[in-house]
């Protein structure tokens, strides 16, 4: 038979492995406390976030931004910095993808794509080849200051600009928000 001193000592011991039990489930995250990162990550490629924006603000900017215009629901912004310089990333979301296709066209003719408009002498446009989901297009102003480069996927449009001239390195860098900002 167990004794009462025995018994007593198992409640104890049972009470107190409930209320650790309690306190390590209270404290582990779960999927409603979990804070989200939100549309930038903190790294992409090898560079790490520094600044983001969202709303007006961000709204502002872009319609700033290589003469864009169109409807913009919302708009985003970010800045990312490396070894390799800085990333800057702004993203217009539009009413749907026929507005992001349409303001995106409309900007690179009006920056000199197209010969139906006369070309900045300070601005060169041009499609990335063999790219066509999605056609990417490089804005460059002012010779080996900054890249531009402007895409649509569904109904956002974005603009990617890099401050160093390493070619192989943007291309792996639009790759990388490719993959993980969308």
């Amino acid at each position: 038979m167990i004794s009462k001193d025995k018994l007593i000592n198992a409640a104890i011991i049972g009470i107190i492995v409930v209320l650790i039990f309690m306190i390590v489930i209270i404290n582990l995250p779960s999927t409603q406390n979990v804070k989200e990162e939100g549309l930038f990550p903190q790294i992409v490629g090898n560079m790490l976030l520094k600044s983001n924006e969202t709303g007006i603000a961000s709204i502002k900017n872009i319609t700033s931004y290589d003469d864009f215009r169109g409807n913009i629901v919302d708009g985003y912004a970010a800045q990312y910095s490396g070894i390799n310089g800085t990333m800057v990333i702004f993203i217009a979301r539009m009413p749907d993808n026929y507005s992001a296709l349409g303001s995106l066209k409309d900007m690179v003719i009006n920056a000199g794509y197209n010969e139906s408009t006369i070309p900045d002498e300070n601005t060169t446009v041009i499609k990335i080849p063999g790219v066509t989901n999605p056609e990417i297009f490089l804005i460059q102003k002012s010779k080996n200051v900054a890249w531009h480069y402007t895409f649509t996927t569904s109904n956002k449009v974005y603009w990617i600009s890099f401050d160093k001239p390493d070619l192989q390195y943007q291309m792996e860098m639009l790759r990388e928000v490719f993959l993980k900002i969308n």
